[in-house]
């Protein structure tokens, strides 16, 4: 299962409440205008300047991006002016690719260290 929030009025909110099926993607530092695309109101998502292909299940996956969860919707949960999007994971694609994990903060991203391993 995941988790994640989504504004109300999203196009993609709507577009995942009627088929029911989406990927997730996790944004790593090079993907954040990609990322912000996404989350922006233009109709359209998936326009030329995207590298794209189709997933086995019929998903559109991104390239450049680590990791990408193939997801089916169980439930949407309202949550102020955001719908909580709670999801069964039916896949994950995972690739080669090695980037700095990012996170979403004080509306921009940034770029999260590595944890310095303990062990000798």
């Amino acid at each position: 299962m995941a988790v994640f929030a989504m504004f109300q009025t999203s196009a993609t909110l709507e577009a995942i409440r009627q088929t029911g099926r989406f990927a997730v993607h996790f944004v790593e530092y090079p993907n954040r205008s990609a990322a912000m695309h996404f989350a922006s109101r233009s109709a359209d998502k998936f326009n030329d300047d995207l590298e794209w292909e189709e997933s086995q299940e019929g998903l559109p996956m991104l390239s450049g991006f680590n990791t990408c969860l193939s997801c089916r919707l169980v439930e949407l949960r309202p949550a102020g002016d955001h719908d909580l999007v709670i999801c069964a994971v039916e896949g994950v694609d995972l690739s080669d690719i090695q980037c700095e994990p990012t996170a979403w903060f004080m509306s921009s991203f940034h770029e999260l260290q590595r944890p310095i391993s303990l062990s000798h």
